[in-house]
């Protein structure tokens, strides 16, 4: 009698294993809709490309974990979840890194609020920020707090600039540290030297220098900020004229 029980058990699950498959995999619940969350730097269609099906598949069949492998390997995408939605749906929500600013290695990165860095997609445009050079990759590979510290001091730069009167008369495009202290290039193509960490002076003063060499007619390409014991010394590099005739 048991045996014969156990027969009958048995040959449900099957005839249930096996309608089950069949029901599955009908085209009703093959995905058809696909929604995703708004992104920020990119477009429904590249996303959508990483996520849609190359073949006719059911929603009970897709492979949750490899999509989200493939959107994590899309350098603004910081945490994906994927649900699927009777009968023939998938969602995607996707949270972005928060950009905090730009760092140059042997290409554009950007980093966010914990310092980590990741690549500039290619499918919006951003806005424009200060670029951070003169470190390495390998540096923020094996020497993060140091990295970090270097990426903090130039922030603070930055932050002091804005509150400069030298920030009304030309804005900055990059920052760097050299041996014994950061160089500023602005757009108009000055460098200014800073290994005295008064920034706010070296800032006021270096738009004085300025606008004095613009009334001489003079073209500066340096401002050297240094210390030299207890006496300050600021050393500028003036440049010749362009000709325009």
């Amino acid at each position: 009698m048991k045996k014969i029980v156990l027969l009958i058990i048995i040959i449900i699950i099957g005839v249930s294993f096996y309608y089950k498959e069949q029901i599955i995999h009908l085209d009703f619940f093959n995905v058809k809709k696909i929604e995703i969350s708004e992104s920020k730097h990119y477009n429904f269609d590249s996303l959508l490309k990483e996520v849609i099906p190359k073949k006719k598949v059911s929603v009970f069949d897709i492979d949750l974990s490899d999509l989200e492998k493939r959107l994590f390997k899309l350098s603004w995408v910081k945490k994906v979840t994927i649900s699927k939605i009777l009968p023939d749906k998938l969602y995607v929500t996707i949270t972005e890194h928060e950009v905090k600013g730009v760092v140059l290695f042997d290409k554009i990165y950007y980093y966010n609020n914990d310092y980590k860095v990741f690549l500039k997609p290619n499918v919006k445009e951003v806005e424009d920020y200060i670029i951070f050079s003169g470190l390495k990759k390998e540096d923020y590979e094996n020497s993060f707090e140091l990295f970090k510290n270097h990426i903090l001091e130039m922030e603070n730069i930055a932050t002091v600039f804005k509150d400069s009167d030298l920030n009304s008369l030309d804005k900055i495009d990059e920052i760097y540290p050299s041996n014994s202290g950061y160089r500023i290039l602005l757009k108009s193509g000055t460098k200014l030297s800073l290994k005295n960490k008064n920034y706010l002076l070296a800032f006021n003063r270096s738009k004085k220098i300025i606008e004095m060499s613009k009334e001489r007619k003079e073209i500066i390409t340096t401002i050297i900020f240094d210390q030299l014991k207890s006496k300050n010394k600021v050393i500028v590099k003036i440049g010749e004229e362009k000709n325009n005739g």
